[in-house]
């Protein structure tokens, strides 16, 4: 039986300086007790694309409602529900978005990590990343060296575009 180890770390890199915090990025921890047993814990990035002034609303309100909707899906099926929590926290965006003036919208990228068991469970709206050691090697996911086919923005939360 292996054991997994979960560690969290914020920082962000900008202009080439470490920042041990970022306006742009939030992080959270799922906490519903009944509902771990169950769906497993989940870990909750969000970043900002773009707005750094006013992306932080946009990120609190994705994290939490990721966080809201995951535990609130009454479906067995993990998968399933992060897949819920990320259409839930796309239209929570999105909603946002509309109601704010066009200087204050922006979109938001999530990254999203479900322990259950010895299984761990990746969810992602691009532009975001996520970094996770196994079998002694760090590896990213969207993994960086990969060209990229097209434009990421259309993928955020809150994007006309999301798929």
């Amino acid at each position: 039986m292996s054991t997994l180890h979960t560690r969290i770390r914020q920082w962000a890199l900008l202009e080439g300086v470490r920042h041990v915090h970022s306006d742009l990025l939030v992080v959270r921890i799922g906490t519903s007790q009944a509902n771990s047993r169950r769906k497993g814990q989940l870990f909750v990035v969000v970043e900002a694309v773009d707005n750094p002034v006013h992306g932080r609303a946009a990120c609190a309100l994705a994290a939490e409602t990721l966080c809201a909707a995951f535990y609130a899906d009454r479906t067995a099926s993990i998968t399933s529900s992060l897949r819920q929590a990320f259409r839930a926290a796309h239209q929570a965006v999105a909603n946002h978005n509309r109601r704010a003036p066009a200087a204050e919208r922006t979109l938001v990228g999530a990254s999203c990590a479900v322990v259950h068991n010895d299984t761990l469970y990746l969810a992602q709206a691009l532009p975001s990343s996520v970094f996770f050691h196994t079998n002694g090697q760090l590896r990213a996911l969207p993994d960086f060296q990969a060209k990229p086919s097209e434009d990421q923005h259309h993928h955020a939360l809150g994007s006309p575009l999301y798929t």
